[in-house]
C-alpha cells in the first residue's frame, strides 16, 4: 500500500514541532482566565490516534459493504455542534482510514435519515451528549448495524507520552476521505465523494494561495458540514500552524471579537458573514478569503488592508478551485486563477465539450469545466449522474462539468450564474429543484411551485406557488404560512424560503418551461406574508391582542375575529391600549376615548386597518410607529410564551380554522407529529366557532379537540358558536356533548352570548329547544326547556339586558315570548326598559353602530314603556332617577367596581355587538 500523503505530512509537523499549538479553543463564556484552551500537536495526534484505534476495532467486528467507486467503504458519521473535539475526531476518522460523513443535528430528521441511508452503512455515528436523543431516533428508524458513540468515549484516554506518537498507517490515496452532501434537483441531497489525494492536493494549493506558514493562526469560521472547514483544519496542520475555533453562536454574533481574541491571521468565510465585522476589529488579520456568494462592493475596501481573495469552487472538486486577489477597484464577480494543479475550461456553445473553449477577452460566455487532481470521485449511489457530470477527455484527464456560466471579459473571467436551477445563497449550494420537490410533496394543495433568488433588497430565496382552486386572500396567506412551516420540517435552514407567495400562474419561457429569470427579477410584494415590522404602535396592539386572546400575533394582517376575538375581548384590548395613552377606562369601558371604543376594533379587525384608524384619530400622537423593535419584542414575549420565530402548526391551525382554510386544516391534522397541538387545540375550535366555519368544526372534533375546553377567559366553543350565529356549528357541538350550561369567567351563559350578538332566530330556537338537567333549570325558565333565561352575569345582566343594550329587537321579542323578566335590574340598578329608554334619548354617537333612536324606542314599546326619543330634560333629573353609587360584583376570580351614573351612565359609551 502507498503511504498517505495527507497524514504523513501532518505527522511530519507533529515530529518537527510536537509542543507547538495545534488547536486554540476560544470561548468567552468560560470566563476571562479560561476563555482560551490550547492543545499541542503531540496532544492532538495522540488523542486522535487512540480514537482511530477504537474505530478500527469496531470495523473488525462489523461487515461493511463496498461501493462501486472505491475499495474501502467504511464510513463514520460525525454529528457534532462544534467544539474543540471536532477537528480531533475528524483527524481520527482519517487516521483509521475511513471516510468522514458530516451530519448537521439541526437538519430535519427525514433528511438526516436519507443521508445516513445513502452514505451507509455507517460503521459508527459519533455525537456529543446534546445530540444523543436525536441520534437514537435516527438509528431506531434504520441504519441497522451502525454503532452510536459519544465523543467522550473516543476522547477519554489519557494523553500518552511523546514516544507513543506513531506514524499513520499506509493505505491507498484514492480511498474516500470524505462525503459532503449538497442540495439535489430531485428533492434528494446528493453525496459528493472525494479522496485523500483530492484533499491533500487542495490543502497544499490553499496554503500557497493563502500564504499560510507555521506562524499563522487560522480561524475556522465554517460549520463542519460545509467543506471549507475540513480544508481549513488539515491545510493548517500541514503547515504546522494553529487552528483557532470558537462556538458557532459566538462566531456568528461576534466575528470581530473572535478574530481579535485569537489573534487570527487568516480567515475563510462567506461575504455575508464577514460583512458583520467592523473595520479595524481584527488587527492581526493578514489574509481573508471570501466565497460562496457574490461579494458586495463595499467589502472590496478591505483589499487595502489585507490580502483579499475572491474564491470559487464546487464541493465535487474539493472545497474551491479558483481564487482572485482583489484590489479596491476589482469586479466582485472576478473568477481569478485556478489553484496550482487545477485547470478551468470555459466550454463554448452548449458547453458539452471542454476542448472547445471560449477565447479570452472575447466577451462571450460559456460553461465552466474543472480538470486536475482536485476533481472528486463522483456521487454516492448516483452512477448516472456521476457519468453525466464527471467525464474523461484525452489530454485533460478527469473533468467535472460545473453547470456554472462565466464570461470571458477583459481583465479576466467573470462568474455569471447557473445554467440549471442551482444557486449559491449565503455560501451554501441550493438546488432550487429540491426546494420545489420537497414542498410539492408535502402540500397536496399546491399545484405547481418555482423557487428563485431575488437580488433586491438583498439575496432572498422566494417560492412562488399556484394553489388549487380560487382561494380568498386570507386562505392563501394561511396556505403559504403552512407551506413554509412544512419546509422547516423537511429542509435544512439555509434552504427554507424566506417568503412564499401565492400566484395565479407561473411565468413560462417560449419552450414552456418556468422562467426563473422572470421570477428573479420580480420585486417582493410589500409584506408578502404579513410579516411587516411590528415595532412601535403596531407592536403594542399585537401585544394587547396576544395577551387577551392567548395566541401569538406576528403580522399586521392578523385578523382579530379570526384569532378568536369577540366583543368582550375587544373591550379588554381597548382598555389595555388606553393605558398606553394614560387614559382612564372605567369598569365598563365607559370612560374610554371615542377612538378606542370596541366597536371600532370589531369593524376594523385587521391589525393594519385598526392601527391606521388609531393613527388618524384624535389619539394619533399616541400611536405613531416610534417604538423600538426590542421594546416591542419584550412586550410580545410577556404575552406570548411560544418562542419567537416562525409560526408553529398550532398557530397556523388556529388561523386556518378562523378563515376557513379547509385544505390547510386537513394538511396540518394529517401531520404525524401533532403533539404540539394537544396543549391548546381548543383555540382553533374557538376560532372556527366564532367565525361559523361549519366545514372546519367536524375536522377538529374528529381530531379529538375537546368541545368543552375553555380559553383563558373561561369561554367555551359553544359560547362562540352561539355568538357566531351558525345553527350548523351549534348543532355539531351539541351532538359532541358540549355543555349548554357553560358559563364564562364573567358568568355569561351561552344565551348571553347569543343575545349580545343578535343571533338568528334559528340559533335561539335551537338553544331554547335543548333540555338541560333539572339542576340547571332556573325558577323562571318556564318558556325555555332548561336554560336559565334570567341568569345574571358578572355585571348583573341577563340575556334580555344585553339584547336591549345592543338593539337586537328580534332577540328581545324572542326572549320576552320565552318568559324573560323585563323588570330584572342589573348591578347598576337598570331594567331592560330603562336601558332602552335611555338609549332612545341619548346622542347618536352614543348608540351602537348606525342605529337610530327609533330602534330603541320600538324596543322600549315591546317592554311596555314609552317610545319617546326626546332627550332627557336635565342631568339632575337623571341623577334623581339613577342616583350615583358604587357597587362591587365578582366575575370569576376578578373583582370589578361598577360605577353608576345618570344619563352618561355605564353603557352609554360601551358599544358591544
Amino acid at each position: 500500500m502507498a503511504e498517505n500523503g495527507l497524514l504523513r505530512r501532518i505527522f511530519t509537523a507533529v515530529q518537527k514541532v510536537p509542543d507547538a499549538t495545534a488547536l486554540l479553543w476560544y470561548d468567552p463564556s468560560s470566563g476571562v482566565h479560561r476563555a482560551k484552551r490550547y492543545q499541542s500537536y503531540k496532544e492532538v495526534w495522540t488523542v486522535a490516534s487512540q480514537a482511530a484505534a477504537v474505530l478500527r476495532s469496531l470495523s473488525h467486528e462489523t461487515e461493511t459493504e463496498k461501493t462501486a467507486l472505491a475499495d474501502v467503504s467504511v464510513r463514520v458519521g460525525l454529528m457534532l455542534a462544534g467544539g474543540p473535539a471536532l477537528p480531533v475526531l475528524e483527524l481520527a476518522v482519517l487516521l483509521a482510514g475511513f471516510a468522514l460523513v458530516p451530519l448537521d443535528a439541526e437538519e430535519p430528521l427525514p433528511r438526516l435519515q436519507f443521508i445516513m441511508e445513502d452514505a451507509g452503512p455507517l460503521l459508527a455515528l459519533v455525537v456529543a451528549e446534546p445530540q444523543v436523543e436525536k441520534a437514537q431516533m435516527l438509528l431506531q428508524n434504520g441504519s441497522g448495524g451502525t454503532k452510536l458513540l459519544r465523543d467522550s468515549e473516543l476522547l477519554r484516554s489519557e494523553v500518552a507520552e511523546a514516544s507513543d506518537c506513531r506514524p499513520p498507517a499506509d493505505f491507498a490515496e484514492e480511498q474516500i476521505s470524505h462525503i459532503f452532501f449538497t442540495s439535489g434537483s430531485t428533492g434528494r441531497p446528493k453525496g459528493c465523494m472525494c479522496s485523500f489525494h483530492n484533499l491533500v492536493t487542495y490543502c497544499l494549493a490553499k496554503n500557497t494561495i493563502h500564504q499560510v506558514d507555521s506562524s499563522s493562526i487560522v480561524l475556522v469560521a465554517s460549520a463542519h458540514t460545509f467543506d471549507p472547514s475540513l480544508g481549513d483544519f488539515f491545510a493548517t496542520w500541514l503547515a504546522g500552524a494553529t487552528v483557532a475555533l470558537a462556538p458557532r453562536a459566538v462566531l456568528s454574533a461576534a466575528l470581530g471579537s473572535c478574530l481579535s481574541s485569537t489573534e487570527a491571521s487568516h480567515l475563510q468565510t462567506t461575504p455575508g458573514h464577514f460583512a458583520t465585522m467592523e473595520a479595524g476589529a481584527a488587527p492581526h488579520l493578514r489574509v481573508v478569503a471570501l466565497g460562496g456568494e457574490l461579494m458586495p462592493q463595499p467589502l472590496l475596501a478591505w483589499a487595502a488592508d489585507v490580502r483579499l481573495l475572491n474564491t470559487y469552487g464546487v464541493t465535487e472538486c474539493t472545497v474551491y478551485q479558483a481564487a482572485a486577489v482583489l484590489s479596491p477597484q476589482s469586479s466582485p464577480r472576478l473568477l481569478g486563477s485556478p489553484l496550482p494543479g487545477t485547470r478551468l475550461l470555459l466550454a463554448a456553445g452548449r458547453g458539452d465539450d471542454p476542448k472547445t473553449c471560449v477565447e479570452d477577452s472575447s466577451n462571450e460566455h460559456g460553461e465552466l469545466w474543472i480538470a486536475g487532481p482536485q476533481v472528486g470521485l463522483g456521487y454516492v449511489r448516483r452512477p448516472d449522474l456521476t457519468s453525466e457530470r464527471f467525464r474523461d477527455f484525452p489530454g485533460l484527464g478527469r473533468c467535472f462539468r460545473s453547470g456554472d456560466l462565466a464570461a470571458a471579459r477583459d481583465g479576466g473571467w467573470q462568474l455569471l450564474g447557473r445554467r440549471d436551477g442551482m444557486v449559491k445563497l449565503r455560501g451554501r449550494r441550493v438546488e432550487l429543484g429540491e426546494v420545489e420537490e420537497v414542498l410539492l410533496a408535502a402540500a397536496p394543495e399546491v399545484i405547481s411551485a418555482a423557487a428563485a433568488v431575488l437580488a433586491h433588497p438583498g439575496p432572498r430565496l422566494v417560492l412562488y406557488c399556484v394553489l388549487q382552486g380560487q382561494q380568498p386572500a386570507d386562505c392563501e396567506e394561511v396556505s403559504c404560512a403552512l407551506l413554509r412551516r412544512l419546509g422547516e420540517d423537511r429542509l435544512p435552514p439555509h434552504m427554507v424560503p424566506s417568503a412564499i407567495i401565492a400566484v395565479a400562474s407561473l411565468p413560462m419561457t417560449g419552450t414552456g418551461k418556468v422562467s426563473r429569470r422572470d421570477l428573479a427579477q420580480r420585486a417582493l410584494p410589500e409584506d408578502p406574508e404579513g410579516q411587516a415590522d411590528l415595532s412601535g404602535a403596531a407592536g403594542s396592539i399585537a401585544a394587547a391582542w396576544s395577551e387577551v386572546l392567548g395566541v401569538p400575533v406576528r403580522s399586521r394582517r392578523a385578523h382579530f375575529l379570526a384569532l378568536g376575538g369577540d366583543s368582550l375581548a375587544a373591550l379588554r384590548v381597548c382598555q389595555r391600549l388606553a393605558k398606553r395613552s394614560a387614559k382612564e377606562v372605567g369598569s365598563f369601558g365607559e370612560l374610554l376615548p371615542e377612538p378606542l371604543l370596541p366597536a371600532h376594533l370589531l369593524s376594523r379587525p385587521y391589525l393594519a386597518d385598526y392601527l391606521l384608524h388609531l393613527q388618524r384619530s384624535a389619539l394619533g400622537a399616541d400611536f405613531k410607529d416610534t417604538g423600538s423593535v426590542s421594546e416591542t419584542s419584550e412586550a410580545l414575549q410577556a404575552a406570548d410564551q411560544i418562542a419567537t420565530g416562525q409560526a408553529s402548526y398550532q398557530e397556523i391551525l388556529q388561523q386556518a380554522a378562523g378563515v376557513g382554510a379547509l385544505r390547510a386544516v386537513r394538511n396540518i391534522l394529517r401531520q404525524s407529529d401533532v403533539s404540539e397541538l394537544a396543549a391548546c387545540m381548543s383555540t382553533p375550535l374557538h376560532a372556527a366557532c366564532v367565525n361559523g366555519r361549519d366545514e372546519v368544526v367536524p375536522l377538529l372534533l374528529e381530531a379529538r379537540v375537546s368541545p368543552t375546553s375553555a380559553d383563558r377567559n373561561g369561554v367555551q366553543p359553544i359560547h362562540l358558536a352561539a355568538q357566531g350565529g351558525s345553527e350548523q356549528v351549534l348543532t355539531l357541538l351539541i351532538t359532541a356533548r358540549a355543555k349548554l350550561d357553560a358559563t364564562s369567567a364573567e358568568k355569561q351563559t351561552v344565551l348571553h352570548f347569543a343575545a349580545r350578538s343578535g343571533a338568528p332566530g334559528a340559533v335561539l330556537n335551537l338553544l331554547m329547544a335543548e333540555p338541560l338537567t333539572r339542576k340547571t333549570r332556573g325558577a323562571r325558565a318556564s318558556g325555555v326547556s332548561g336554560l336559565k333565561i334570567d341568569a345574571k352575569d358578572g355585571w348583573g345582566r341577563s340575556a334580555l339586558h344585553w339584547a336591549v343594550v345592543n338593539g337586537h329587537r328580534t332577540v328581545v321579542l324572542k326572549l320576552l315570548e320565552a318568559g324573560a323578566d323585563r323588570n330584572l335590574r342589573d348591578a347598576a340598578g337598570e331594567t331592560p326598559l330603562l336601558i332602552a329608554e335611555r338609549r332612545a334619548q341619548c346622542r347618536a354617537q352614543d348608540r351602537p353602530g348606525d342605529m337610530g333612536a327609533s330602534v330603541f324606542g320600538d324596543i322600549a314599546t315591546l317592554l311596555g314603556g314609552s317610545a319617546s326619543t326626546a332627550k332627557a330634560e336635565a342631568a339632575s333629573e337623571n341623577q334623581r332617577a339613577w342616583p350615583s353609587a358604587s357597587r362591587t360584583c365578582s366575575a370569576g376570580r376578578r373583582q370589578m367596581t361598577l360605577c353608576v351614573y345618570g344619563e352618561s351612565a355605564v353603557e352609554s359609551r360601551y358599544r358591544l355587538f
